[in-house]
């Protein structure tokens, strides 16, 4: 459930990528792929910022620059 007053359908998108990343970040420790880990990693944080965003205000790419 989205916090009170953010948008469900933007909220259900952002925590669904976030859970997809997570899927694909464990399923990548469960194969012991070291040289894969850093990408998918990459996707976690990212998905992780854009869930976030919705919170604070802020854009995920505001986060890097």
């Amino acid at each position: 459930m989205p916090p009170t007053g953010h948008r469900f359908d933007a909220w259900n998108d952002a925590a669904g990528k976030l859970a997809a990343a997570i899927e694909a970040l464990a399923e990548t420790c469960k194969s012991n792929d070291a040289s894969g880990f850093d990408g998918v990693f990459q996707v976690v944080h990212e998905s992780f910022h854009g869930l976030s965003g919705l919170v604070t205000g802020e854009h995920a790419a505001d986060h890097h620059e």
